[in-house]
């Protein structure tokens, strides 16, 4: 038996990882959704759900892509300048 009720801070959380999926899309064009919700938990297990992809390196970016299985090339440049 699962209960639905959520606190207030898991809605902030489920908030933020909707900012970040979001921020996913647009900086991975056609990323499927099975792979950006990966990505998602990815992301927030690597540097928080609060982190914003705007707020990185590049070198953490391209890790952050590479542990996905995405090449370095496309969809980050430009975005993290």
């Amino acid at each position: 038996m699962s209960s639905e009720y959520k606190t207030p801070s898991d809605l902030l959380e489920d908030e933020r990882r909707k900012r970040r999926a979001e921020e996913l899309l647009r900086i991975i064009p056609g990323l499927p959704a099975d792979q950006a919700a990966h990505a998602v938990d990815r992301w927030c297990s690597m540097l928080g759900s609060a982190t914003s992809m705007e707020e990185v390196d590049r070198r953490t970016f391209a890790d952050f892509r590479a542990g996905l299985g995405l090449g370095s090339d496309g969809g980050s440049a430009g975005v993290l300048t």
